[in-house]
């Protein structure tokens, strides 16, 4: 593992354990143990308690205390019984009390004092919540009940975290895959993994024939091999990397002759890696792509974009920011600015946004296609994703002029293929008159107008800030202030496009004086024309 981690240099390295720490939880003393045999190493190559996530197995049980299988088994039936039964106490919590003391010992993350899971925030990106799976488990017990179908989850608690946890990538850790669920959990777990998890970790199945899987294009489910059992089994561990929020290989490591070799029995394949084709995380890249290209307007420019802000008033006010909840909950809108605004980066950014809420846009360049032709530009976005068109949340209609005939056809075709769909239009002021002969309001769409106001001071502030991070200028309050005076002196908006073409200019020029509103005119005419 050492030497794994070496080679992964760059990676901020985690481990996950999905329960079975020992053959009985009743035996304090093999806690012990593994604490003994463990903890050192792991802290020796830099995995340390804080690097550390892990749940419960059924093994994990205390063995010693009586369990009445009717007590539990007759609350299991409905999920707000068995949620009331777990949150009224009548659960017993010391089933797991051995391994609640190991946890807190060993791993930061877990179940915590909860028995029934518990979630956590790893940083602002990254959340993980430990699951455990076997509260109703009696697996391993000298009766040996089988737990399959059978397994009941808290479902109230994890719920809650993910209504309330705001971080944009989650990781799911159990022991149990979801078949040893019983109807209602398996029903509502499948849910929650679709909607806020793009990766889960189980555990517990010895038939090492399924290595992962996938539940939705967003989510990946990942059976991870046994470490310690028999000899005779396949044993190994998995290193899975997530890179740019996706994960998009396997590698596996396999157990032969007292040696961690590549896990070619587990993966399949001489390499000893799984790669995943996964279908949300290159739409996603591809919708990043296309952003960070709309936002790159000068060659070797910081690739910097300022969130900007939708209200219904043109000119800048304490209104709330309308644009996270368009996104959330699309509604028919024209958003209007002025030229150079930054529209068709706002609709990709509004798009990927979007996808990462799990909800698929349509984006059309009004420009770039013809009304007839609508159908077919759909299809071929629908089929990237393996999408259908009931997938479809809103379609994006970018540089839209009202007085060009064909532009008007566009929201009307949509219209009439697509009833009842959010459509969001994005025009120019400019482009804002209509003919006689067409109007929206002939759609029988209640069309509310949004304006795409320009940069508050605050926000050119951010922008210097983050351009100052990587093409250093001068002090981030002198830029702000210095950007803000010449674009009054031009008499231009406050945009991101004209902000940065004054950055560009002040790498070069930043030393002179130029309150001159003539002589900044000319540096800003001989930049662009030496760029062009």
């Amino acid at each position: 593992m050492r030497k794994q981690k070496e080679l992964l240099a760059g990676y901020k390295i985690y481990i996950a354990i999905t329960g079975d720490i020992v053959f009985a939880g009743n035996d304090n003393e093999s806690y012990s143990n593994f604490d003994s045999e463990f903890n050192q190493k792991l802290n020796d190559i830099g995995i340390t308690k804080d690097f550390r996530l892990i749940v419960p197995g059924n093994h994990d049980i205390d063995q010693n205390i009586k369990v009445s299988k009717d007590k539990i088994h007759k609350n299991i039936t409905y999920e707000q019984t068995f949620n009331n039964f777990i949150s009224d106490g009548k659960y017993q919590n010391d089933f797991f009390e051995n391994y609640i003391l190991f946890n807190l010992e060993f791993a930061k993350y877990g179940i915590g004092y909860s028995p029934e899971g518990k979630g956590w925030v790893i940083n602002d990106n990254l959340g993980v919540y430990c699951l455990n799976t076997a509260l109703c488990s009696f697996g391993g017990i000298k009766n040996n009940i089988d737990d399959k179908n059978q397994l009941a989850i808290y479902t109230r608690g994890i719920v809650d975290w993910c209504k309330k946890n705001k971080t944009t990538q989650n990781i799911l850790l159990m022991h149990h895959p979801i078949t040893h669920l019983n109807e209602w959990s398996k029903k509502e777990l499948i849910q929650l993994i679709e909607k806020n998890f793009f990766l889960c970790l189980c555990g517990h199945n010895h038939e090492q024939d399924i290595y992962y899987n996938k539940i939705s294009h967003k989510s990946l489910i990942c059976l991870t091999p046994q470490l310690f059992t028999n000899k005779k089994d396949l044993l190994g561990y998995a290193i899975i990397p997530i890179e740019r929020d996706s994960i998009n290989r396997i590698i596996y490591r396999e157990y032969v002759k007292g040696k961690f070799l590549k896990g070619s029995r587990l993966s399949e394949n001489d390499e000893g890696t799984v790669h995943i084709q996964n279908n949300y995380s290159n739409h996603l890249n591809v919708l990043k792509l296309k952003l960070k290209n709309a936002i790159a307007f000068f060659k070797d420019q910081p690739e910097i974009f300022i969130k900007p802000k939708l209200a219904k008033d043109r000119e800048f006010n304490n209104e709330k920011n309308l644009l996270d909840q368009i996104i959330k909950e699309p509604k028919p809108t024209i958003i209007v600015a002025q030229p150079q605004f930054g529209l068709t980066c706002l609709s990709h950014y509004m798009r990927l946004e979007a996808f990462k809420l799990n909800n698929f846009w349509i984006y059309l360049n009004a420009k770039h296609i013809k009304a007839r032709n609508i159908q077919n530009k759909i299809e071929e976005q629908l089929q990237s994703v393996d999408k259908k068109p009931d997938d479809i949340k809103c379609i994006i209609i970018d540089s839209w002029n009202s007085s060009i005939i064909d532009h008007s056809n566009i929201p009307k075709n949509i219209n009439n293929d697509y009833k009842n769909m959010p459509i969001i239009v994005m025009s120019n002021y400019s482009n804002m008159y209509f003919e006689s002969s067409f109007d929206l309001s002939k759609l029988n769409i209640d069309f509310s107008i949004l304006h795409l106001q320009a940069l508050q001071r605050n926000k050119v502030r951010e922008l210097v800030s983050k351009y100052n991070q990587q093409n250093n200028i001068a002090n981030d309050d002198i830029v702000v202030t210095k950007v803000v005076k010449d674009l009054e002196a031009l008499n231009v908006h406050r945009t991101p496009f004209n902000c940065l073409t004054l950055l560009k200019v002040f790498e070069k020029n930043f030393n002179e004086n130029l309150v001159n509103r003539t002589k900044m005119i000319k540096a800003v005419l001989f930049f662009l024309k030496k760029i062009r």
